[in-house]
C-alpha cells in the first residue's frame, strides 16, 4: 500500500516539474478602435480653391482659408467652376471672405430674375462690396445669429453696365416672360418712374446690398410676405398687404441692418445702402468676376 503511494506521488511531482518548462506566449494588444487588418485612413486634404455652381441658383456657403467659395451639397461635378480674378479696384472686397458663414444666390448671374437672363457685368456669382459695407455688414451677421438667424444675399455690387441692361429691358414691351413671377401689376416700361429701377443705382457706389433672413438652423429663408425683386406695393416697407408675422420678420432684419449704419429703401424691403458710404457720388463699372 505505502509502496503504491510512493509511486503516485512520484509521478504527479514529474508531471509539475514538466510543465514548468512550458511558457505561454503573450499576446500583443490591439489599438483601441483599429483593426488590426485594416490600415487607418489618411487625414483628408482641404478643398481647394474653386466654386461651383449651377447658372440658375449661383448659391454658396462656405469658403476655404484661401478665399474660395465651396460648392453646395446640390452641386454636380458637372457644373462649372469659377475662380475669383481678383481684380478689385482698392477699397473692395469678396463679401464672402468677410462673411463666410452668409449664404450666397446672386440673381443677376443666372436667370432667376425679373430679366429672365444673366445680366451683363455678371461673370460670376459673387458678392463685393466696399470693406466698410463689408464689415458693418458682418456686425449684423453677428447679431443676428445670436437670434438664429443667417443673412443670404441676393446682390450687392452691381456695374453700371448692368443697370444699362436693364434700362434696354425695360424699352422692350414685348419681352414680359417674369411678368408673372416678378411684376404681375406693373407696365415694366414705369419701373423707372415708380422707383423700383433707377438709372445710376446706389448698388454701383459698392456700399448697397440686397439681402434677406434665413434661419441659421434649417438655412430656409424667412417669410418676408413678398419674394425677393418683387415690384408691387407688397414690398414696400410700410404695406398693409403682409400678416403680423411677415411684418415682424422684416423688422428683426432692419432694426439689426440700422444699429450697424445701413439705411432702409421705402419701396424694397430687403434693399439697404450703408449711410457713411466711401464712394458717395462714384459709379464704378468693373466685372463681377
Amino acid at each position: 500500500m505505502r509502496t503504491s503511494l510512493f509511486f503516485a506521488g512520484m509521478a504527479i511531482t514529474l508531471v509539475m516539474v514538466a510543465g514548468c518548462g512550458y511558457r505561454q506566449p503573450i499576446a500583443t494588444p490591439e489599438p483601441e478602435h483599429a483593426s488590426p487588418s485594416i490600415p487607418l485612413a489618411a487625414p483628408a486634404q482641404p478643398p481647394t480653391e474653386a466654386l461651383t455652381v449651377t447658372p440658375t441658383d449661383a448659391t454658396s456657403n462656405s469658403r476655404d482659408e484661401a478665399g474660395a467659395v465651396n460648392s453646395p451639397e446640390e452641386s454636380s461635378a458637372n457644373d462649372p467652376v469659377y475662380e475669383k480674378k481678383r481684380n478689385l479696384p482698392k477699397g473692395f472686397v469678396y463679401l464672402d471672405e468677410v462673411i463666410p458663414t452668409a449664404q450666397f444666390d446672386i440673381r443677376y448671374f443666372g436667370e432667376n430674375n425679373f430679366v429672365g437672363e444673366r445680366i451683363t457685368g455678371y461673370k460670376a456669382p459673387f458678392a463685393i462690396m466696399t470693406v466698410e459695407a463689408a464689415e458693418a455688414l458682418k456686425k449684423v451677421q453677428a447679431d443676428l445669429m445670436e437670434q438664429g438667424y443667417n443673412l443670404k444675399i441676393f446682390d450687392a455690387y452691381r456695374p453700371q453696365k448692368a443697370v444699362q441692361h436693364f434700362k434696354a429691358w425695360s424699352k422692350d414691351a414685348k419681352d414680359t416672360k417674369m411678368k408673372e413671377q416678378y411684376y404681375p401689376d406693373v407696365d415694366k416700361r414705369r419701373l423707372f418712374q415708380l422707383g423700383y429701377i433707377a438709372s445710376r443705382s446706389g448698388h454701383s457706389r459698392g456700399s448697397t446690398v440686397d439681402l434677406t433672413l434665413v434661419y441659421l438652423e434649417t438655412g430656409e429663408e424667412v417669410d418676408m410676405g413678398s419674394p425677393f425683386d418683387f415690384f408691387g406695393e407688397i414690398s414696400h416697407h410700410d404695406t398693409k398687404l403682409i400678416t403680423a408675422e411677415q411684418k415682424a420678420n422684416r423688422q428683426i432684419l432692419k432694426e439689426a441692418m440700422q444699429k450697424h449704419g445701413f439705411r432702409p429703401y421705402s419701396r424694397e424691403w430687403w434693399h439697404y445702402t450703408l449711410e457713411n458710404e466711401p464712394f458717395p457720388s462714384q459709379y464704378f463699372d468693373f466685372d463681377v468676376e
